[in-house]
């Protein structure tokens, strides 16, 4: 004699089945990321110069930057890799936030059927990416 009914006990198996599965499915969302190591690299050493000019201003590095200070600026923006969006791959596109493998399918045939957009904008033209979802991508890419 069980304590389960068949039905309940299909019903525990579905749930260990999609546990199980959705445990799958982040172990390999994880393994399969692999940071450009070239990028991780001038990530760090940008770091550290930063860190050194902090250090060796005392302070004034965060003043600087608040009052608009150029070269921290620009350290602050080459932190941020850019992908061109007239030549990016499928799998380039899904490292954007928001954008998974069937937008980036849009995007590419997008840009196959309409031609190179002329600016980060004409990226609303394509079925799916509305305001939202620009101004979350917005800073991460470019038009060359």
């Amino acid at each position: 004699m069980s304590i389960f009914t068949k039905q309940e006990q299909r019903f525990i198996l579905v749930l260990l089945f999609s546990f199980f599965l959705g445990l799958g499915v982040k172990y390999v969302r994880e393994k399969r990321y692999e940071p450009d190591q070239a990028w991780l690299k001038e990530k760090e050493e940008i770091l550290a110069e930063f860190k050194e000019r902090a250090r060796t201003t005392g302070g004034e590095s965060a003043e600087a930057a608040a009052t608009g200070d150029k070269p921290l600026q620009d350290l602050k923006a080459s932190l941020i890799k850019r992908i061109n969006i007239n030549s990016a791959s499928e799998s380039e596109f899904e490292t954007l936030p928001k954008i998974g493998p069937v937008m980036a399918k849009r995007i590419v045939e997008d840009r196959r059927q309409n031609g190179p957009f002329r600016s980060i904008e004409e990226l609303q033209r394509v079925k799916g990416i509305g305001s939202k979802t620009f101004e979350m991508i917005k800073e991460y890419i470019t038009v060359q």
